[in-house]
């Protein structure tokens, strides 16, 4: 199907599903879940909720020249939710989206092209025993067939040996960079997610929308030649038998250091490592993915730092070919101080974060691949990636059907830093102007519509970055900014470690506030159109002291409005018509100011909030 057809259906299903009114809350399965005990109407997770987890143990060898990575894993699969035996493993293969006859919506390079990930072997394990399993593949998910069924509570151990190209000229999410620097996410069969509401997570990768994953701890063996240096989610293990004793010694200053430390250098670059070949031992406990990048023509430099008295401390670094890049390291350490003690007010938890120079944006747990066009672009994408550290990687989010939350609170969170700290632009600014051509075109789908249905890059960019933080922002303007950082703080802490559904958010947000938003999601999130508030007309009886400034709706979505009032002495005042004073089915809401003073005229003042047409929003009143 085409882009402009996909979209086009997309538009009349969402007409189609405006037509009748329905409750926000509706869903068959999250009503479900909370009639199990797994899910609640509050944003806490139910008595009965469990995560399954899994434990990697995996050797590799990437050959650069080759561009072909070899590796074998066991996994050990905890089956803890879920009612039923499985009988049956999913996992994920997304480098397959190279596939030749793959489905994809992103562009690749032909030269990238091959036949898929070459499955060795799939065996069960016990007993030190493999017992061969058979499995079926479908585009970028594998499905293995097991022997004996699990019981909820058990667990299965696996072993899968595989090969696979790894791309270089296309650079979706990772690649080849300068003459030999590479991020390589993706890169091993994965376990699905199997959780509480959908089951098995059976989304398929096409390139465009990300990814839901499990949580694990990892174990991992990565063996390089030709020098190359690796950085990757976790703890090197055995930093001391490979650096040289020059950069082990700069290494171990940067983790005490609150200064930066340049780590590998120009002087030292060609002897950073001490031997050609390498293997790289890195685990990390509890995250849900693991990336790893190598280089032997970057620079790497790094401070350390704790965000309260008594943590961790944390490593700060860039990996980097540019010398302009360095500056992500403070940006990196602002970011994580803010989100760890502002907004959620949740510590960071993992030993650093490192932001490797290489192409566009995308985050990893404890690793970002970024480029560097300007200091406004680097401020802001290293700002934003490492916001994803909570979402989705604390708060296990699924992005491939919801990616309006993470991106949203990723766009949304750190948004008055990103304006007031750090020289990273308005976003908020730039969110409505966007959204003020967007919304109400014939692109627009609701924010609600599965991540993996847009097939057009700029609706996914609208729905799932830029409305929802609209929308959240409107949420704050609502409840109330203190309110709001407790929701945030709750809703981390409550879902740390676990798998949020968006009605755990919003459910979330109507607890801590008190507030039912009910009409503002399902009006802002699950419907279509676009925002245009007007001052349709006012009434002033000076002699009662009564006067009122009627507010209309002239489009499809409701967005608060601040009036500013101006009376014929001069004074002036500000009256907020918020969306708690609209009904689904009003189109104007009155407001009422009780004084004696004659108004000259009401105007809704200058906003964040989109508007489609500001030649309504003032009205004088006409001395007859």
């Amino acid at each position: 199907m085409s882009v402009t057809k996909s979209l086009l259906t997309a538009v009349l299903i969402a007409a189609g599903a405006n037509a009748v009114a329905q409750n926000f809350y509706s869903s068959e399965k999250f009503a479900a879940a909370v009639a199990n005990g797994t899910r609640t109407e509050t944003g806490v997770p139910g008595s009965n909720y469990k995560c399954n987890f899994a434990k990697y143990k995996i050797d590799a060898k990437f050959d650069d020249e080759e561009e072909h990575l070899y590796g074998e894993e066991t996994v050990v699969y905890s089956y803890n939710s879920g009612e039923n035996n499985l009988d049956s493993i999913v996992v994920n293969l997304y480098r397959d989206v190279y596939k030749t006859e793959s489905v994809r919506h992103r562009n690749v390079d032909r030269r990238d092209l091959f036949d898929g990930i070459n499955i060795a072997e799939v065996a069960r394990v016990e007993n030190k025993n493999r017992t061969p399993l058979t499995f079926t593949r479908s585009n970028t998910q594998m499905t293995i067939a097991l022997d004996k069924a699990i019981n909820p509570g058990d667990s299965v151990t696996l072993y899968i040996k595989w090969d696979t190209k790894i791309a270089s000229r296309t650079h979706l999410r990772g690649g080849k960079y300068g003459t030999n620097s590479w991020v390589i996410p993706y890169w091993y069969p994965q376990v699905a997610v199997y959780d509480d509401i959908f089951g098995w997570d059976r989304v398929q990768h096409s390139g465009n929308e990300e990814f839901y994953f499990e949580f694990a701890n990892y174990d991992v063996n990565i063996t390089l030649g030709h020098h190359l240096a690796a950085w990757a989610t976790g703890t090197l293990q055995n930093p001391d038998k490979i650096y040289s004793k020059a950069v082990y010694q700069n290494y171990l200053k940067a983790l005490k250091s609150e200064q930066r430390v340049d780590i590998i250098t120009d002087a030292n670059i060609q002897t950073a490592i001490s031997k050609e070949t390498n293997t790289w031992h890195f685990k990390a406990d509890s995250v849900v993915d693991f990336l790893f990048c190598c280089s032997n023509e970057s620079k790497w430099s790094g401070l350390s730092f704790t965000t309260h008295n008594g943590g961790h401390r944390i490593l700060s670094s860039a990996v980097y070919r540019h010398n302009v890049f360095p500056a992500s390291i403070d940006i990196t350490k602002s970011t994580i101080n803010y989100l760890s003690n502002e907004r959620p007010a949740v510590h960071y938890p993992y030993p650093h974060m490192t932001i490797f120079e290489g192409s566009g944006g995308m985050e990893f747990p404890m690793m970002v691949n970024e480029s560097c066009t300007s200091n406004t672009d680097l401020n802001f994408t290293t700002s934003h990636e490492v916001t994803h550290s909570y979402f989705p990687f604390i708060t296990g989010m699924n992005q491939n059907k919801f990616g309006f939350m993470d991106e949203g609170l990723t766009m949304y969170v750190p948004q008055y830093m990103q304006r007031d700290q750090i020289n990273a632009g308005d976003q908020l600014d730039e969110c409505k102007s966007y959204l003020s051509s967007y919304l109400g075109s014939m692109s627009e789908v609701p924010i609600f519509t599965p991540s993996y249905q847009y097939k057009g890059l700029w609706s996914f960019t609208m729905i799932s970055y830029y409305a929802p933080q609209m929308g959240y922002y409107i949420i704050e303007q609502t409840i109330g900014s203190d309110n709001m950082r407790k929701a945030l703080n709750q809703f981390v802490n409550n879902w740390k470690g676990k798998h949020p559904h968006p009605y755990d958010l919003f459910h979330t947000f109507e607890s801590v506030s008190g507030k039912d938003l009910t009409a503002f999601y399902q009006n802002w999130f699950k419907e279509t159109g676009f925002a245009d508030m007007g001052v349709d007309s006012v009434f002033s009886d000076v002699k009662n002291q009564k006067h009122s400034i009627v507010i209309g709706k002239h489009g499809d979505k409701i967005v608060p409005a601040t009036i500013k009032i101006t009376y014929t002495n001069g004074d002036t005042e500000l009256v907020e018509c918020s969306i708690e004073q609209w009904k689904p089915q009003d189109k104007t809401v009155t407001l009422e100011v009780n004084n004696n003073k004659e108004i000259k005229k009401a105007e809704i003042i200058e906003s964040y909030y989109p508007d489609k047409d500001t030649e309504n929003n003032i009205f004088y009143i006409q001395k007859q």
